[in-house]
């Protein structure tokens, strides 16, 4: 079920399910008080987090593999394949290059 409240000039749709609506609103409310220069330093910070905390997971799913390998896994998992494929071979020509 989506709620819809009228705010300002926009329009405000919960996204989240399990977040009570008037919480979220709240929590909205209060990232718009902030100064650009605030909002980027959380992005920055939460992205910081999330990417820590996925390549922990992945050290302790494999904990076999070398981090080169790791971070292959990575690339791969969270930016795709193709992108992950021309790193692996960027990299191997880097080390061929200083070989």
């Amino acid at each position: 079920m989506q709620c819809f409240i009228e705010w300002s000039v926009f329009t405000l749709i919960a996204q989240s399910q399990d977040t009570a609506f008037k919480s979220e609103k709240t929590l909205i409310d209060l990232i718009r008080t902030r100064s650009i220069p605030q909002r980027i330093r959380s992005a920055r910070s939460l992205s910081a987090s999330v990417i820590s905390l996925a390549r922990k997971g992945i050290q302790k799913a494999y904990p076999h593999l070398s981090q080169q390998e790791r971070d292959f896994r990575f690339l791969a998992l969270h930016y795709g394949d193709e992108l992950a494929r021309s790193w692996k071979k960027y990299m191997e020509s880097m080390r061929n290059e200083t070989a």
